[in-house]
């Protein structure tokens, strides 16, 4: 049973790495092409912006991991794509979700951490370019 319940989460944990760095990509894609955004809306702060406060070395660290993150989705999109039967893909995956997670402790993040600055750059968007520029100095 705990092997199912681990499975599970590194399941979901893969999920949010991989998902994470395709809505930074549509974040930027999105920034990139436009060059003047439209007048926002005014939102009351809520407790999700105190979360977006984040110190330097967290947010290089979380930009460090994702682009090692993308290197390692590079690499098994490729694999998958040669893969036999599903048994292979699903351990491809497996291993992917491995590289993932050591590639965010590696460096100096946990995957909470790295997931918590994920999701809040989701509704802050000068954390998202922040982000953005420090992946791009990287890249």
């Amino acid at each position: 049973m705990r092997n199912i319940v681990t499975y599970t989460s590194r399941a979901a944990v893969l999920s949010l790495l991989l998902a994470a760095p395709m809505a930074f990509a549509q974040g930027t894609m999105g920034a990139q092409g436009q060059q003047e955004a439209p007048a926002q809306t005014y939102e009351a702060p809520t407790g999700q912006q105190q979360a977006a406060d984040f110190s330097d070395d967290s947010l290089n660290q979380f930009a460090d991991s994702y682009v090692d993150i993308l290197d390692i989705q590079q690499d098994f999109t490729a694999r998958l794509e040669g893969a036999e039967d599903p048994e292979q893909a699903q351990q491809l995956q497996q291993e992917a979700n491995e590289e993932m997670v050591q590639a965010i402790e590696d460096n100096g993040l946990s995957v909470q951490e790295y997931t918590e600055i994920a999701r809040a750059m989701d509704t802050d968007p000068e954390l998202r370019q922040q982000v953005v520029e420090l992946v791009t100095a990287r890249r």
